[in-house]
């Protein structure tokens, strides 16, 4: 697919773009074995947090806005950073490449007089691992012996513990 659209999230977006991240995380490595009761309680509130503090970029098809192919939300931090907090595409548009299109323009947003950002991306998918590996091989292919990708590139599932508010997870326990 060659022909897409990048467009920020609004808020009629929201209510599948929280029921995408819950459902395509569910299976994910970090929350096997995790009872549902929990993981619903608690990974929607991180992704309302997530999502109300990022920026939010949907992909869409070019000649219906509201046809939702994928979507990035994102947030930059100080020092240069950029945490990815999650990435979607549909899976009949996934292996085309549109999730590392969303990642490049996010990056190519980000690129400053200093250079590209530093990335932390918060939830490991398989889908995530492939882009990840897709950068560690271009950063070799730089040639720069001062490049390290992990110093570029790095997972950190506790971040978005560190920037929530202290009583993120106060209320009742289901």
């Amino acid at each position: 697919m060659t022909d897409i659209r990048l467009r920020q999230a609004t808020k009629e977006d929201i209510p599948f773009l929280a029921n995408s991240w819950l459902k395509s995380y569910r299976d994910a490595y970090a929350v096997k074995g995790c009872p549902n009761t929990l993981y619903y309680q608690f990974q929607h509130k991180v992704i309302d947090w997530a999502l109300s503090e990022s920026a939010v970029l949907v992909l869409c098809d070019p000649e219906d806005e509201w046809l939702i192919l994928g979507w990035l939300a994102y947030q930059r931090l100080s020092g240069g950073v950029i945490a990815i907090h999650y990435l979607y595409v549909k899976h009949p548009f996934r292996k085309q490449g549109l999730a590392k299109r969303m990642v490049e323009q996010v990056i190519e947003a980000e690129t400053d007089a200093v250079g590209p950002p530093a990335v932390m991306f918060t939830h490991k998918t398989k889908g995530g691992r492939a882009i990840q590996l897709h950068y560690e091989r271009k950063a070799r292919a730089m040639g720069d012996p001062d490049q390290d990708f992990t110093k570029n590139w790095q997972y950190h599932p506790y971040l978005p513990f560190m920037l929530m508010p202290e009583d993120w997870a106060r209320g009742e326990y289901k």
